[in-house]
């Protein structure tokens, strides 16, 4: 089955990559923000998507965009007490301009800071590592341009 390349965050693979984004960074931001005093890392996160798209849900997925997955968790980790900020980074004019549209009309507590921009030349913000905790999520097809040395400033998806 041929899919819509113009038809962005819209492929078959979507709703399964978003279920499992939704799931992990969930995780992280409950982990991260429980209170417990157990917890050996309460410190400020960063949020980032790679390759953002347009912000708009599928139909069938309860209105859970890659970049409303991310504001959603970072939501949760600012109401707890603690820092984020969500960064979101796409490169094609007008599929930034309709992000910009789709994230401002939103009501959320976590500063987002959208990058017009490829994501393979965008340097993530300093910080310190022992500090800090990032978390980015991409397609795997632009971590595999990055993995192969093609591309060599913003991580491949993962956290650290």
């Amino acid at each position: 089955m041929k899919t819509n390349k113009k038809a962005v965050g819209k492929s078959e693979r979507s709703m399964f990559k978003h279920s499992i984004l939704n799931a992990e960074v969930g995780r992280i931001a409950g982990v991260m923000t429980h209170g417990r005093k157990s917890v050996p890392c309460r410190c400020p996160v960063h949020l980032v998507d790679l390759c953002a798209g347009d912000g708009v849900p599928l139909d069938d997925e309860d209105g859970m965009s890659s970049p409303e997955i991310l504001i959603k968790h970072g939501d949760t980790i600012v109401n707890r007490g603690q820092q984020c900020r969500v960064y979101l980074v796409e490169k094609a004019r007008a599929t930034f301009e309709t992000l910009q549209a789709n994230v401002n009309s939103g009501n959320h507590s976590v500063p987002v800071e959208m990058i017009r921009g490829d994501s393979g030349k965008w340097p993530l913000p300093e910080f310190d590592p022992s500090e800090t905790r990032c978390c980015t999520s991409g397609s795997p097809g632009d971590a595999g341009l990055r993995a192969s040395g093609r591309r060599r400033f913003a991580p491949p998806p993962g956290c650290w």
